[in-house]
Formats: C-alpha cells, structure tokens, sequence
C-alpha cells in the first residue's frame, strides 16, 4: 500500500506544508513509491509494453514535480529521461500507422481510438489533430448529408452539432448548418386570445415568449393587433400570410389565482445541555426550552391555455391547457422568548446515551428563512416555467 500512503502524505503537505511529519513520511514514504515506478517503467520497457511504459513514467514525473514544489527532492535514474523518449516515440509512431490504416478503410471509431491514445500522451506528433478532425467529423458528415438527402433534418442538426464540438471549419460545415437550420426554422407568430384587453399576465407572459432564443425558432413582434379573439381565430390563414408566420399560437391566461397558507405555528420542548459538579464529579443533566416549528406555503398559478395553427398544412394542429404554478414553502423553528444558550448543545429529545442523528438539520432550522418570497417573484418563476413548457410545445411540432 505505498502508492496509498505516498498519495495521502502528499495531500497531507498540500493541506498544510507546514506539517513536519507528513514532510519527513513523505520523503520516506515517496522516494519508495518512485522507486516502486521506476521499476514499473524499467520492466515495461525492457518488454517494450509502451502504453504501460508512458502511464508510469508520466505518474512517477508528476509526483516527484509534485514533491519538489514543496521542495522534497525524490530521485529516479535520469537515464529513464532518453528511455522514455525512445518509448514515446516509438508508441506514437505505432498508433499513428494503425490509425492510418483504419482510416484508409473508412472505419473511423476504431481510428479514433488510436488517435486519442497518441493525443493523451504526445498530442503535437505530426498530424495527430488533423487525423482526430477526420476520424471525429467525418462520420458525422456523412451522416448529415444522408439526412439532409432524405429530409430528415432533425437527425441531420444533431449530427452537425455534434462536429461543432470539434470544430466549425470541417468542409462546408457551416453552409450545411445554415440550410439546415433554415429548413427546420418555424416563424412563430404568438399572440393573447384576448388582444383588445389583454390582461397584465397575459402581456408579461408575450414577452416571456419573444426573449426564447433557439436557432430553429423565430418569433414575430407584432404586439399592435386590436382584432377580437374570434376574428383572430376565424382569419388565422390570412394572417399567417400578412406576417409570413410558419405558425400561429394563441394563447390566454385565465383562473388566475394567489394564496398563503399559514404560517402553522406548532410548539414544542426541546432540551438544553448543561453540567454541574458535585462532590468533586462532573454530572450532565438538562433543562427544558420552549420552542415553536413554523411552517407555510405561498403558491401563484393560473391556467394556460393554447391553440397552434399550421400555415403550412392550412390547420389547426394543437389545442390544450395546462395548469402553471410556483410555490415557495417556508419552514423554520423559534424560541419563546430570548435564548442565551449553545445552540450546538440543544437537542429535540433528551439524550438518552446513543447517537443522535439529524440533530444539525434540525438545529439550522433556528437560523432558516423565515419569509415569504414576494407574489411578483412568484410569477416570475410561473413564467419561467411557463417559457420552458412552451419552447418544448414548439419544438415538437413538425
């Protein structure tokens, strides 16, 4: 177990470089823990198990780097410095020529597990970063051009997307980004049912939804609407055709409805620690504090509800409604009066000798909040909720 204390020793130093024993253990303990490497690294290498070889000699580097910047010098033989070169160079060249040949066969996974092989130990071998773009992108190319052909373009964004982790500059990438993105784009043109006096709510929850930013979805600003409900509903085609919109929702807010329940204030007896001396014997015993658990609920909600029009299918293709709200549930202890004692040394029950658990959650429940989160601040987090439900309802829509 060397390489465990070696490993605990050297945390211990990091902790607290002060810590003179763990510096004299260290020097013990990790000078034995290199030399256990170096014997590592000395019989991979004579059996020319490369992979194994660079694993040693990089945690035998980092460790004595580690030691010495707490300037403990551990030492190996330095002539495993020009071994691990000749290693490194001929482990390299071997996953190189293998990922190679698995790429000239277009098998791209398994070319790929060499390239990284060569990227954790000596990432700047010849072109190892141009091979990892290859093996990385070019599958994932592939797959969106198959997709695009086919009209899929669900699974062709989530290909492209996937080769924008690695780079925006494989081929023509972002031209096929741009077409595809406009082919999934839907021009959204939301609006209240109840344009001509549309509540407080309902004004506040339109520009919710024109802040969604998405790239497949674009909402239309055109809040100067003064039509009736029915006539918006009667004439929805053409007004997809005024304003170029793919959909139109609309939407109301009805039901609306805020309350507090409580707080509840429940009391109790919780019991003070204290100790005494007599006849020359220290005894514990404890007095009784009055307290009281206060519990409550403020919720917001309302009612949401919807219908969604298709221009491009001349039809209506969603109508429902959903319940949002938002709560903020308080619960917090206190004292009767004015405590003076150890709140550490307070307990629910009296202690009779065994383990008592949950006593700190308990405790913090003396210092909890004890207020209400505003009404506004609650229909802040109704909408957000709200904004998150309805960015969802669009995506889905084909």
């Amino acid at each position: 177990m060397i390489d465990m204390a070696a490993e605990m020793y050297l945390n211990a130093i990091k902790s607290k470089p002060t810590y003179i024993d763990a510096r004299i253990k260290l020097k013990d303990i990790g000078q034995r823990h290199v030399a256990q490497l170096s014997t590592n690294f000395f019989k991979n290498y004579s059996t020319q198990d490369y992979e194994a070889c660079l694993e040693n000699f990089t945690k035998l580097k980092s460790y004595c780097e580690q030691s010495q910047s707490f300037e403990i010098q551990l030492d190996y033989p330095k002539s495993y410095d020009d071994d691990y070169s000749v290693a490194l160079e001929a482990f390299s060249e071997d996953q190189y020529v293998k990922s190679k040949q698995w790429l000239r066969k277009k098998r791209y996974p398994d070319a790929l597990q060499h390239i990284q092989k060569i990227r954790k130990f000596n990432p700047q071998f010849k072109n190892t970063e141009e091979l990892f773009v290859i093996a990385s992108c070019e599958p994932q190319y592939q797959t969106a051009v198959l997709m695009l052909g086919q009209k899929k373009y669900e699974l062709a964004i989530q290909a492209l997307q996937t080769i924008k982790t690695v780079t925006t500059d494989y081929k023509d990438y972002s031209d096929l980004y741009d077409l595809t993105v406009l082919k999934l784009q839907k021009r959204i043109l939301v609006l209240p049912k109840n344009t001509k006096a549309s509540s407080e709510s309902e004004t506040q929850l339109y520009q919710s939804f024109l802040s969604i930013s998405s790239p497949t979805l674009e909402f239309i600003n055109e809040p100067t609407f003064l039509k009736s409900a029915s006539q918006l509903e009667l004439h929805q085609n053409v007004l997809a055709q005024a304003t170029g919109a793919s959909h139109i929702v609309l939407y109301s807010v009805s039901d609306f409805n805020q309350n507090t329940i409580g707080p509840r204030r429940t009391s109790y007896t919780a019991y003070q620690e204290y100790r005494y001396k007599k006849n020359d014997q220290v005894f514990t015993d404890y007095n009784p504090v009055s307290y009281a658990n206060v519990r409550g609920e403020r919720y917001l909600q309302y009612k949401f509800e919807y219908s969604i029009y298709d221009n491009r299918q001349n039809r209506s293709v969603e109508s429902k409604s959903e319940s949002i709200k938002a709560s903020d549930i308080i619960e917090y202890n206190e004292f009767d009066g004015q405590y003076q004692g150890n709140i550490n040394q307070l307990y629910r029950n009296r202690p009779t000798g065994n383990i008592v658990l949950g006593e700190g959650v308990w405790r913090n429940l003396f210092s909890a909040r004890n207020k209400f989160l505003s009404y506004e601040a609650l229909k802040q987090q109704a909408f957000d909720k709200n904004k998150t439900s309805f960015t969802s309802i669009i995506n889905r829509i084909k």
